[in-house]
């Protein structure tokens, strides 16, 4: 399946005009992310390019963290390895290492909500004459909420008896591998 193949009813403005591709550019740019697209597939979950198409920005950047990790030569878990129960839960990328497993989230922010307190004005709208400098307290804000989000996805993760205990051994190995030792109840999960 191709990157924009899809015709999402929903999708992000930016979806639909690479999508189209009237212009030069979102041409190239279209071509440029479906070969990402390409190389990034065997390892994505099934429903990303439904997800892409609603959310470009946060599925560009988990897709552009894998291809990076896979440039750097890591050995990335294939969606193909993991049961149908596992492949579209869980954090974006697992990088294995050994028999140790590490797993990371790509996070990216939006604007947010005009009704929000962490609302980020479009810098791009202002006119040519003005300039406009970066509200550094709402985009501090939005970072925050970023995290706490993902720390919120981790501990619906934790309460998935089969990642947790992968994740749990994985800290476990790294611990125990270490010079400094903790105690047992630290290594428990809650």
């Amino acid at each position: 399946m191709r990157l924009f193949s899809l015709d999402v009813p929903d999708a992000h403005v930016g979806y639909r005009n690479l999508r189209r591709a009237g212009f030069p550019q979102e041409l190239a740019i279209n071509g440029g992310l479906e070969e990402l697209w390409r190389r990034y597939e065997p390892y994505a979950d099934t429903d990303f390019c439904s997800e892409f198409a609603r959310q470009p920005d946060a599925r560009f950047w988990e897709m552009y963290l894998a291809i990076r990790f896979l440039d750097a030569r890591k050995k990335m878990r294939r969606r193909e390895e993991l049961t149908r129960e596992q492949r579209n839960t869980g954090p974006d990328i697992c990088i294995r290492k050994g028999r140790r497993r590490i797993w990371i989230e790509g996070v990216a922010t939006g604007a947010g909500n005009a009704d929000n307190l962490d609302q980020v004005p479009n810098l791009f709208a202002a006119n040519a004459d003005e300039v406009q400098n970066a509200p550094r307290r709402q985009i501090e804000l939005r970072i925050t909420a970023a995290l706490r989000r993902k720390a919120e996805k981790f501990e619906r993760y934790r309460e998935k008896a089969s990642l947790a205990n992968e994740i749990l051994a994985s800290w476990r190995s790294q611990v125990a591998n270490s010079r400094f030792k903790l105690p047992g109840r630290a290594c428990r999960m809650r």
